[in-house]
């Protein structure tokens, strides 16, 4: 407006006065409803945020759940594992004290006709130990014939 609704001591220009006074609430009316709208905007915000967080909650909780659920089903199959070792060497203990050598002598002499060795029957290999490993590799391919040749070799020393 260009003009005063009002110039010093004069009295009111009434339509002015309308006109400020309508204009005024109109603005005032806006600046609620931008303000409501602010309000609605931001209690929006506050609503994600708060189901954002409490979502990340809920999957930090479920993760911890299935971690403990994991790593104590872990510590029960430890566990059967350490029994069934045990019993496994308990069993094992049985066994070989469960074995009478002399009984299995006397049945392999009786029933099956087994006998010592005699001295000369018996050959000793003398092994020398090594900190080293040699390997033989034949790869070599000689060709059809070549193999031929070493097949009937290995069968010729098989039956003589």
């Amino acid at each position: 407006m260009s003009e005063k609704w009002f110039d010093g001591t004069s009295a009111y220009k009434i339509s002015e006065y309308y006109d400020y006074t309508a204009n005024s609430e109109k603005k005032e009316e806006e600046r609620e409803k931008q303000q409501r709208k602010r309000i609605v905007v931001n209690y929006k915000k506050l609503v994600s945020v708060l189901t954002l967080v409490f979502i990340i909650g809920i999957s930090y909780l479920y993760a911890n759940a299935l971690l403990i659920q994991t790593a104590s089903e872990h510590d029960r199959l430890t566990d059967k594992l350490e029994d069934m070792q045990v019993r496994n060497t308990q069993l094992a203990f049985d066994i070989e004290s469960g074995i009478d050598l002399a009984l299995v002598e006397e049945k392999a002499i009786t029933e099956y006709g087994m006998q010592q060795p005699e001295g000369y029957q018996n050959v000793y290999v003398d092994v020398v130990q090594s900190d080293y490993t040699e390997t033989y590799n034949a790869t070599a391919d000689t060709g059809i014939i070549a193999s031929v040749i070493d097949g009937l070799k290995a069968f010729l020393m098989y039956i003589g």
